[in-house]
This record gives C-alpha cells, structure tokens and sequence, in this order.
C-alpha cells in the first residue's frame, strides 16, 4: 500500500471544517485547536478529531488523592472548583452531540471531565498572564452565534437543548475567548520563518531493497529513477522522491526528519528503519530562515499549544471526585 511521510495539509483543513461545523462562535485557528482538547461551549460536543501526526497526544491527567468537600465537586484544580452539576450538563452535552452524528457517547464521562479540567488551566493561565476579554468582544461574538445558528429562534432552541440560560451561555462564551486568546499568545511565540532542508526520499518495504539501493546510489545511480521505480511514498514518489522543503516537526515520521536534518547538501544517509519502512533520505538544499507555508505554520503552532498545554497540567494539582 503507498504511503506518505508529508504533512497532511489537506487533512487539516477538512478537519478545520469539521470543527467549526460545531464551534459557529470560535473560527479562528487557535480556538479550531482548543476544541480538540476541550468542549467548546457554542455547539454540542462531537467525537474528537483525528490526531494530527505531527502533534504530540493529550496530555494524561494526574491528579492528587481528593478531600471531603461541603458542595458537591467533579474536580478541584490548583484550587478552582469544578461543580459536579456543571461536569454533568458537560457530560450532557456530549452526549448529544456523539447522538447527532451517530457516535457512540460511552467516552463522554471521560472527556467532559478531561476537557472540564483542561479548561480551568487554561483560563488560569490567561488570568495569570493579565488577559481579558471585554463586554464588546463577548456581545460581538454572542451575535454571530446567533446569525451562525439561523437568528434568535434557533439560538433559543439550541440552549434549550443544550440546558444553558441565556445568562450561563454568556458567561460560557466569555471563557471560551479567554481561553482563545491564551492559546493564540501562545502560538504566537513560534516564529514565521525556520530552519528547513530540501530532501529526496525513497522508502522501500525490506532492509535488503534499501540497502541493495543505497550500494547502488553511492555507486552513481539516479535517484529520481529509483524513487519513481521503487519507493512506497505516496507523496513524493512521481516526483522523483521529493520531499520539497520541510521543517523540524512537520513530516509525519520523525525518523525520515531526523535523518534529514543531519545531513549537508549533497550527502546520502544510510539506511533509516522507520515505522513505514526502510528509507534512504538525501538532502538537496538546507536553508537557516526559510518562510514557512501556512501548514507547516499551523502544524508548529498546534503542537507549541499543544506542548505548553502539557506542561500547564503536569504542574497543577488536580483532585478528582468522580470516577468517569
């Protein structure tokens, strides 16, 4: 079967889509990736996305043994409560969503809490780091809900379905900015230019087909042709085995990156065993700055929330106080 270590640009962006088919209020890029580790208040909860390669997986909670409380708690974190009733209407709204496309809602439990307690650290965060979110941006983007879900009729009938009052959907929306604009400060601090290389790549299925044509390579062989005639990838295999240009966290298999990234201009890697295949990388060009595209942009700037999303929760005390 072809495969490919590129990264799925194309995929982002229908995923991109899907999200805010569900999100009419949060369009922008950031607030498209908090969705995927957290319920996004301004459409009911669907199945999470599928993971992205080039971003590292949720982090997994940890938390510290939970103490008696006089009101009824879900989750306590570094102090901040998290009411049992609101983790339930949470657990609700999944549900519903899971139901509308078909999914099975056994996992809601699990992720409403997981996003329940994400979002508190994140809005920590964002308070932390002096950001707010004023009457105007909350009216503005309360008033596209309401145009996105077809005027105030069809906004009425989606709280009700969704048991929010006018006023806690208001307060929800509220978060949702804030914890949008965290998440945009953070990506904010990866650059817009990057270290990249141009590589050829050809990748075969046994050690002895790629070794065979790296003893052939380093004796003067073509390496477009034998990328056309030989390589599995997909992607880069009609042109001639290229890659085209790449930064460090955007191909999909890290051991081809790798490979990539430690050679010169002109030089062959030997044979890299990969979770694809065999592969033989060589590089063509490096540059020190190079613009990224747009996906590559996105990719780096996922995974820098993504990554700093991590830290955040494995510093914070959690306490749990339901079992999903």
């Amino acid at each position: 079967m072809a495969r490919s270590v590129l990264e799925t640009g194309r995929g982002r962006r229908e995923e991109g889509r899907r999200l805010s088919s569900r999100l009419p209020l949060l369009s922008s890029l950031l607030s498209l990736f908090l969705a995927s580790c957290q319920q996004f208040t301004p459409g009911p909860t669907a199945p999470p996305p599928a993971t992205l390669t080039s971003v590292p997986p949720a982090a997994t909670l940890t938390s510290i043994p939970p103490t008696f409380t006089p009101i009824p708690l879900a989750a306590r974190v570094n102090g901040a409560e998290i009411l049992l009733s609101d983790y339930t209407a949470e657990v609700e709204r999944c549900r519903l969503g899971y139901q509308q496309v078909g999914s099975d809602p056994a996992a809601c439990p699990q992720a409403a809490l997981q996003g329940l307690i994400e979002s508190s650290v994140v809005e920590q965060a964002a308070l932390s780091a002096g950001l707010s979110v004023d009457d105007v941006a909350i009216a503005a983007a309360l008033a596209q809900a309401e145009q996105d879900l077809g005027g105030a009729a069809g906004l009425a009938q989606y709280l009700a379905a969704t048991g929010y009052t006018a006023q806690t959907y208001r307060d929800a929306v509220g978060r949702d900015l804030l914890r949008a604009r965290m998440t945009e400060q953070v990506a904010a601090s990866v650059a817009e230019q990057a270290e990249q290389v141009h590589a050829l790549l050809i990748l075969v299925g046994a050690e002895a087909d790629a070794q065979a044509l790296l003893a052939a390579l380093r004796g003067g062989a073509d390496f477009a042709s034998l990328a056309l005639d030989n390589s599995l990838d997909a992607s880069s295999r009609a042109g001639g085995g290229d890659l085209g240009w790449f930064a460090r966290g955007t191909l999909t298999v890290p051991e081809i990156e790798a490979a990539a990234f430690a050679l010169q201009p002109g030089e062959l890697s030997d044979v890299v065993t990969t979770s694809l295949g065999f592969a033989i990388v060589r590089v063509e060009e490096r540059d020190p700055g190079r613009a990224l595209s747009s996906d590559q942009l996105r990719a780096l700037r996922l995974a820098a929330v993504q990554a700093w999303l991590t830290e955040q929760l494995a510093s914070a005390q959690i306490e749990t106080f339901v079992t999903p």
